[in-house]
């Protein structure tokens, strides 16, 4: 588990701690296992502080999940937002294929989430939905 992180973990649990007990709920932004975790242990970290609190913390992209961390989706009560219409099949996950072997072929563990119990949505952050992606081909609005 490496790579940057936007949010220092103990900001984001602090914010989020705020955040859940003033009744608002948060999407994070997560891709890569170390992201997940940091955004799982922080919305752990809410659920310790207002137990009887029910919101539904979302990790928006939520790919390459560490499989120890399948089930605290379900056990937090929180959500995995993917955008599969987007982002598969297109050049991009092609592209973290070739820059990672096999493991990218499991960029989002829909399934093993699913079996877990845990919440999915699918959404995005495009502006325009793609109906199929072409190699090469623009995207139009």
């Amino acid at each position: 588990m490496k790579g940057d992180l936007h949010v220092d973990p103990d900001v984001l649990a602090r914010d989020l701690i705020e955040l859940d007990g003033r009744g608002y709920t948060v999407k994070m932004h997560a891709a890569g296992d170390r992201a997940i975790r940091v955004g799982l242990d922080a919305i752990a970290a809410a659920r310790q502080a207002h137990p009887e609190s029910d919101l539904r913390h979302e990790l928006a992209h939520a790919g390459f999940i560490a499989p120890e961390d399948l089930p605290r989706f379900h056990a937090l009560n929180a959500v995995a937002e993917l955008s599969p219409v987007i982002w598969y099949p297109s050049p991009i996950i092609d592209a973290v294929i070739d820059a990672v072997g096999d493991r990218g072929r499991q960029y989002w563990p829909m399934r093993s989430l699913l079996e877990s119990g845990a919440r999915l949505a699918a959404g995005s952050d495009w502006p325009s939905v793609v109906d199929r992606w072409t190699p090469g081909a623009a995207c139009k609005p």
